[in-house]
């Protein structure tokens, strides 16, 4: 059972889908504003998002904007819903941050569908993972919390698939999980070739990835992730059939490629800090990156330094 925010000011539509997702056994709050949904998420415990775009007060687009901004929140899953349905409408609305994107009406099974398969890909209520079969996010956040209470000091790195949403579009899901899954191996079989010690590597959901690494080397860990992603990267597109896709890239296509950002920060035991701090800290220097639209390693500079 799951916990779901929708948020849409269309009373039928809400009491609909409200009864369809309590008839799954899922707990559901209905919000008509988006203003309120940041504060909302933050004041329970959500497991999915259901965003209408045409709010009275703001838009949906921006709504998921102010989610993905916000680091105790940017990995959570949303699904938008809007009456426009065109590839550029649709697009538009991934980009800003949305898993995925229903036209209304929606055939509610379908729309049961959606939410089911989002959620299996963002389950925290397993110590594992069923789609990667990593630690799952609720795992990782409690390793986190466990090690920040150490004497040792250690590198959180943050890994997260870009135009993972816009690939699944074109793509479909099979070829999405198999995309996560790939880089969820690539992430262990590189730090273990990277590190002394076996790195902790965590699935937080849909492309977002945390790893728990020795502070030495942890930004050579992000290159070599990336390098290795890069490397295979035109096989991959192959595998699943979208060879001409990568191949049309190559010579200037519009398509964005799947590529890998990475974001590090350090824990020092002699700072007091929260782990809400830490994912924060990852969130701005997310932030950056994305605003630049160049994937690849990012550090945090207060830590780094050094380095």
């Amino acid at each position: 059972m799951a916990s779901i925010l929708l948020i849409d000011d269309d009373e039928t539509f809400t009491g609909q889908v409200e009864r369809l997702l309590q008839s799954a056994g899922h707990r559901t709050t209905v919000l008509t504003q988006g203003t309120q949904a940041v504060d909302t998420l933050h004041a329970g415990s959500f497991h999915l998002l259901i965003l209408d775009i045409m709010l009275p007060d703001i838009s949906g687009f921006e709504v998921c904007r102010r989610i993905r901004r916000d680091g105790g929140l940017f990995t959570l899953p949303i699904v938008m819903l809007s009456s426009m349905s065109s590839d550029e409408e649709v697009l538009h609305g991934l980009a800003q941050g949305a898993d995925d994107y229903m036209t209304k009406p929606c055939e509610p099974q379908n729309l049961l569908q959606r939410v089911h398969a989002l959620l299996r890909m963002a389950s925290e209520d397993n110590t594992t993972d069923e789609l990667t079969q990593l630690p799952s996010g609720d795992h990782t956040r409690r390793e986190l919390q466990r090690r920040m209470a150490s004497t040792d000091g250690f590198a959180l790195a943050y890994f997260e698939l870009l135009a993972l949403r816009e690939f699944a579009y074109r793509s479909g899901h099979e070829a999405r999980s198999k995309a996560i899954r790939h880089l969820g191996r690539a992430l262990l079989k590189v730090g273990k070739f990277v590190f002394k010690t076996e790195p902790f590597v965590g699935h937080m959901g849909g492309g977002h990835f945390v790893c728990l690494v020795e502070t030495e080397n942890a930004a050579v860990f992000g290159e070599k992730l990336r390098a290795a992603w890069l490397n295979h990267l035109e096989a991959f597109y192959q595998s699943v059939g979208e060879g001409d896709a990568f191949t049309a890239s190559q010579h200037g296509g519009e398509v964005p490629l799947l590529d890998v950002l990475c974001c590090i920060t350090r824990h020092d035991p002699k700072v007091p800090v929260t782990p809400k701090a830490m994912f924060d800290t990852i969130s701005q220097i997310r932030q950056r990156a994305l605003a630049g639209k160049v994937a690849g390693v990012y550090l945090d500079q207060r830590e780094f330094s050094g380095h």
